[in-house]
């Protein structure tokens, strides 16, 4: 039973007590009396279990609009006991401020026995809190006609408001998800087969809109022929109750282009297992359809590519299995693909080139970017092994997650066999060019010791031709000095008795004494047959460091005396020692040790000292000239030793300005030279190193600092080794 029909039940009950008690105050005590009394008993009663159980709210006013009956639904709406609520105002108990003024308006218009008014207000309950009811309001009237009251009904609508909110935003929520569907669909109902819903993606598929199709049937959107075919199939969707689908057909739109659709006619059962609508989804695959024959005439085109390709295409699971290889393989390898799809790389690769397979793919896995570049051999089905280039690339799901690796496989045996035979005919010119420089080197060092040697072959053979035609002569001089003296002493003494027998001789003979003054003839003619003889003494002391120094008759190997050929050479430079104008004296400086004679080819010995000591005046001579010696007393100092019984040790230094660091490691080399054009070979010190270290077994080296000097060492074995 509604509100408004319990409302009007009770309102009419109230009506006939009111008469009825009316009518008995016209009766007589009688019987009718008493029936009367017992209807209205009964009416009352059924009156007040109306009242006391009615779901709604019955609450009654008195004029003063205070409460005179409170029911307790009314109790359960407003959270006041009937006791709490008598006598209250209506408007003080459960109006807001706001509501009041309209509120006594209502009851203002009751009272002048105006129709019941039904309105609906906003409320406070005991606990304050604010709820919305609908109430049913009606004036009391007496026997007389007179309003002595107002009864109301009140339901509470707050829950049914916020329902029916929920569902308009509900029904709002699915609209706006139905719009922006993405796929285009329309509902019909089963009667008449007509639309009441479509979404926008229809409207824009089929061009029309809503408005346009909204309660239209088949009939009214197609021809009949195309009606009835679509109203036929429709039925028997609803009959059957299963799925229509076309997964592919055209559709033409409004505006005549041609679509390629995906349709579905769907049934909608309820609850009682009858189709109360369909559903009709129309998925538009024209593009996808397009995209999905470029893709495949793209793959065709790709496969055939990757068929006929020279080289081979593969893909990888993430675990490094074959999951697809080209047909090449087979020509490639000799395998048939079926024997490797499912197989890993790894059984073809050779085990020495295991690692770097490995770590290649790792790289990959590592980085996410592609890898070009691997080369490893594989072992073909006949046994034979085979050099490949391979590249690859990661393969990534939609989550940038790896999933395997896809690539290309070069067969570059031929190639890697050329290079090794390139590779190796580059190192045999190499080698060639190697001993081909080595060997004009050698030439050049030997051109250079024949130049030089033939150079102190005839520099000796000049220097003993000298010495030889010398010192017959300064013999001769020599061995005559000595009765030159004698005669002329007795002479002298003859003379000398000649003055004392007649020491007034004739005047001619005293004017010749004066002329060649006599006096001073007899005391400097002695002075000088010793200066002569110390002169030829000289002379023959020269000659025989010339035949010392030249060793013409010493070209073997024999024993010599290394302090004698140091000082003959030092006797050949003795001209380069002497003081000059702006070049002070070099200052020789001998600390000898006590050495036995040295196996040796002199001749060469004396050549090296030459070079060494010659270098050493040069570098003095040098530093003096650009004023950079550290004190203006150059020497030379020259050390020898024996450090123990099988080797001797000479050391030649000088005070000179040393050689840079990065001179030194040069110094030996042949053509390697430091000194002005026109000043020196550079073969100097390489042929002494060749002396030393090659003809003696011995080793030459130079210590030096910048500033310091320069020291040069010569370690010679006492005995030389048979050869």
């Amino acid at each position: 039973m509604s509100t408004e029909s319990l409302y009007q039940e009770i309102t009419a009950l109230r009506l006939r007590v009111a008469e009825l008690e009316k009518a008995l105050l016209s009766v007589s005590v009688s019987v009718q009396l008493q029936d009367a009394l017992e209807t209205v008993r009964e009416l009352q009663h059924k009156l007040s279990f109306l009242v006391q159980c009615n779901p709604l709210g019955v609450i009654s006013w008195d004029t003063e609009f205070e409460v005179t009956d409170w029911n307790p639904a009314a109790e359960a709406i407003f959270g006041y006991s009937k006791q709490e609520a008598l006598g209250r105002n209506a408007t003080a108990l459960l109006a807001p401020e706001s509501d009041k003024e309209d509120i006594n308006q209502v009851f203002a218009a009751l009272l002048k026995q105006e129709d019941g008014i039904c309105s609906t207000y906003t409320n406070f309950t005991k606990e304050g809190k604010i709820i919305t009811c609908e109430w049913y309001n009606t004036p009391v009237i007496d026997l007389d006609g007179k309003v002595i009251g107002i009864l109301s009904m009140v339901k509470d609508i707050t829950i049914s408001l916020q329902t029916e909110a929920q569902i308009q935003n509900y029904q709002q929520f699915m609209k706006s998800i139905i719009d922006m569907l993405p796929l285009p669909f329309f509902v019909k109902e089963t009667v008449d087969l007509r639309i009441v819903l479509l979404n926008r993606a229809f409207e824009e598929l089929s061009g029309f809109s809503a408005a346009e199709l909204m309660n239209k049937s088949n009939y009214d959107i197609h021809s009949k022929e195309k009606a009835d075919l679509f109203t036929d199939l429709e039925y028997e969707v609803i009959k059957s109750q299963k799925v229509l689908e076309f997964p592919q057909t055209n559709a033409q739109n409004i505006r005549g282009e041609i679509r390629i659709v995906h349709h579905k006619t769907i049934p909608v059962i309820d609850a009682q297992d009858k189709c109360t609508h369909l559903l009709f989804v129309t998925e538009d695959i024209t593009e996808r359809q397009l995209a999905k024959a470029a893709l495949a005439k793209s793959e065709a085109q790709f496969r055939s590519l990757v068929e006929n390709a020279n080289d081979v295409i593969y893909s990888l699971s993430i675990d490094g299995l074959f999951t697809y290889l080209s047909p090449n393989f087979t020509n490639m390898f000799g395998y048939d693909t079926s024997e490797f799809l499912g197989q890993s790389f790894t059984l073809l690769v050779n085990p020495d080139d295991l690692a770097t397979y490995q770590a290649f793919f790792q790289q990959i896995a590592n980085t996410g970017k592609k890898q070009a570049g691997l080369e490893v051999r594989i072992r073909r089905k006949d046994g034979s092994d085979c050099w490949i280039l391979s590249n690859s690339s990661p393969v990534t799901d939609t989550d940038g997650k790896l999933i395997g690796f896809q690539g290309i496989t070069r067969d570059i045996n031929e190639r890697k066999t050329t290079e090794e035979a390139l590779k190796q005919s580059e190192a045999q010119f190499r080698r060639q060019a190697l001993e081909l420089e080595e060997t004009l080197q050698e030439l050049q060092r030997t051109q250079a010791q024949l130049i030089q040697s033939e150079k102190m072959s005839s520099l000796g053979q000049l220097v003993a031709g000298v010495a030889h035609e010398i010192n017959n002569p300064v013999s001769f001089i020599y061995g005559n000095l000595t009765h030159a003296q004698e005669y002329t002493e007795d002479l002298l003494n003859l003379l000398s008795l000649y003055q004392q027998n007649y020491p007034h001789p004739i005047s001619e003979i005293q004017e010749q004494v004066e002329a060649i003054d006599l006096d001073y003839l007899l005391q400097d003619l002695p002075k000088l047959y010793s200066s002569m003889k110390v002169g030829a003494e000289r002379i023959r002391q020269i000659v025989t460091s010339l035949r010392t120094f030249s060793r013409l008759d010493e070209a073997d190997l024999k024993p010599a005396d290394i302090h004698e050929g140091i000082d003959s050479t030092l006797m050949i430079l003795e001209h380069r020692l002497r003081a000059k104008p702006n070049f002070p004296e070099i200052t020789v400086i001998k600390e000898y040790g006590r050495l036995p004679l040295v196996e040796c080819y002199a001749g060469q010995l004396n050549q090296v000292f030459l070079n060494i000591l010659a270098n050493a005046i040069d570098a003095l001579e040098e530093s003096v000239v650009n004023s950079k010696t550290i004190n203006n007393n150059p020497e030379i100092r020259i050390c020898t030793e024996m450090p123990d019984a099988q080797q001797i040790v000479i050391r030649i230094a000088d005070n000179g300005l040393g050689v840079s660091e990065q001179v030194r490691p040069r110094l030996f080399d042949p053509f390697y030279t430091t000194k002005a054009v026109g000043k020196g070979t550079g073969m100097g010190l390489s042929i002494c190193y060749q002396i030393i270290t090659e003809r003696h077994g011995g080793s030459l080296s130079c210590i030096s600092l910048p500033e310091k000097g320069a020291e040069f060492v010569i370690e010679i074995p006492l005995q030389q080794s048979p050869k």
